[in-house]
């Protein structure tokens, strides 16, 4: 898959979902996306979501395209994503005479600047730094690279220092702001995090004095106290990334044993002190001594449990385990840690950790787990009480099991058990993916479902919905004409569908995609 040949099916072969495609869809429609770029088989784009600006970046890399997104979608191939590549595909001639004239203004810029002399020319770079303070940070380290990889005798020590102060300007000015106000936009979370990477680098190198050093924790730990940017795991991040010595953990601590205003974040405050004693300067006295005095929740038990088995003393490690099950209202981690030690010694004491597991976390993956581990003769009974927890807490879950196991009629019954106008938004398309699966199966019996759903999403008169309407008005032609043989009926159903919101053009356009059939 190249950008050059992309197609619209391509698209939406990519997306991680058919809704996703659709939610992407209807943000190229509205032209959510703005400053999009081609360039060197790059493509580059800012698309407006619900909350913020994100900057999406997509690649050429052999016959793949690689995706990234600054949303927080945790999958691979976002709406955002969908939104600029539609966008991208639609505008593909302009973007390519764009980048073919921007390429010829570089070359005739690059010719202009080689009549000029070094002097004139640095003299160019110098007064451009002073008005554009992110290109100043860009040529910093381009000039840092490209002095560091010559033989040279200057000290780039001022280089560095100077690299860093812009740098950390623009990122603490930001900060600033965002502690003042309680927050801000989502993309500056991101710039910052970029900033602060960028000045952890130069210390990683040992580019810069540990009394610069000191400074820079000092300004970040101003703000992680404060407690009011919204950044305090980056601010964590950046501090430990900056910290290499044991003075400097050592530094750390002292910064974390003071208490804050309100006092709120100690037990948090305690934890880092904790983890520094035992991973990074590896004190174990301290580290114990502070471990002991806090052990309240599932965590600290792991960490003391781990600890131990890490030092060999497997027999103290199972110990404090159990005490921390028998303490802990939530036990996960430990239930884990347990059922890991015993599953291949001790078969009854594994399966009933693992059967606590699921009753914590009843999900399909522990369904999964559960079944695999448990012998047959075990199994019916472990498996009808897994299904109660299921069809209580997860009936999803539990409509997958019966999908697997071939029971078909219960998955329908769920597919079909009435559900709020607020599965439309949550939780609506995993019942859409069960019915699009059966169709085949129950045509009749999913009929008036993608019906009704098509009459919901009417009913807001918007043309999102309309969108999405559509979409599954898609399943109730596919019903009428390929699995009843009824065509009249599916010509009838779409035009009294079209008759009923004649004077909504909105939706007529979107409804455009339905032809006679014959």
């Amino acid at each position: 898959m190249n950008l050059k040949t992309l197609t619209t099916d391509d698209i939406r072969q990519l997306a991680d979902s058919e809704t996703i495609y659709m939610r992407g869809q209807q943000y190229f429609k509205s032209g959510a996306v703005n400053g999009i770029k081609w360039e060197d088989n790059k493509l580059s784009a800012k698309v407006f979501g619900a909350h913020d600006q994100y900057d999406v970046e997509i690649e050429e890399k052999g016959a793949k395209l690689i995706c990234d997104c600054t949303c927080p979608y945790e999958g691979i191939h976002c709406k955002h994503t969908v939104a600029a590549l539609l966008t991208f595909w639609k505008q593909k001639d302009q973007l390519q005479q764009r980048a073919d004239k921007d390429k010829a203004r570089q070359k005739s810029l690059k010719q202009l600047l080689l009549k000029l002399d070094k002097k004139d020319l640095a003299e160019l770079l110098v007064s451009s730094t002073k008005k554009h303070k992110h290109w100043k940070s860009v040529l910093l380290q381009k000039i840092a690279d490209q002095l560091s990889n010559i033989d040279i005798k200057e000290d780039l020590s001022g280089v560095y220092q100077e690299q860093y102060q812009t740098l950390t300007d623009r990122a603490f000015k930001i900060i600033h702001y965002h502690n003042e106000y309680g927050g801000g936009p989502e993309s500056e979370y991101y710039q910052v995090d970029n900033l602060l990477n960028q000045t952890s680098q130069l210390f990683k190198t040992h580019r810069l004095s540990d009394e610069i050093k000191r400074q820079y924790v000092d300004k970040l730990f101003k703000y992680y106290d404060a407690g009011n940017s919204g950044m305090d795991d980056m601010l964590m991040k950046a501090i430990d990334q900056a910290s290499e010595t044991g003075n400097d953990w050592q530094y750390v601590v002292t910064k974390l044993k003071r208490k804050t205003k309100d006092g709120w974040d100690q037990s948090y405050r305690q934890q880092l002190i904790t983890d520094i004693y035992k991973s990074k300067l590896k004190d174990d006295q301290a580290y114990l001594d502070i471990r002991m005095q806090n052990l309240k929740r599932s965590g600290d038990f792991y960490d003391l449990a781990t600890y131990w088995q890490d030092k060999g003393n497997v027999e103290k490690a199972l110990e404090i385990a159990k005490q921390g099950v028998k303490q802990c209202a939530q036990a996960g981690e430990l239930l884990e840690f347990l059922f890991q030690h015993y599953q291949k010694s001790d078969y009854q004491s594994a399966l009933s950790y693992l059967k606590q597991i699921f009753q914590e976390r009843p999900r399909l993956e522990n369904y999964h787990r559960l079944k695999k581990f448990t012998r047959p003769d075990d199994w019916p009974e472990t498996d009808n009480k897994c299904r109660k927890i299921l069809g209580k807490y997860q009936p999803y879950e539990l409509a997958i099991i019966h999908k697997e196991s071939q029971e078909y009629d219960k998955v329908l019954a769920y597919i079909l058990t009435r559900s709020s106008d607020y599965s439309l938004y949550y939780g609506g398309e995993e019942k859409d993916k069960l019915a699009v699966e059966l169709i085949s199966r129950f045509p009749n019996e999913l009929l008036p479902y993608f019906q009704s759903k098509v009459q919901k999403h009417l009913d807001f008169k918007d043309r999102s919905h309309y969108q999405q309407a559509a979409w599954y008005a898609e399943y109730v032609k596919e019903i009428y004409c390929q699995h009843l043989q009824q065509k009249d009926s599916w010509q009838s159903y779409i035009n009294e569908v079209r008759s009923n919101h004649a004077k909504q053009p909105a939706l007529l356009e979107e409804f455009m995609n339905f032809p006679a059939v014959s």
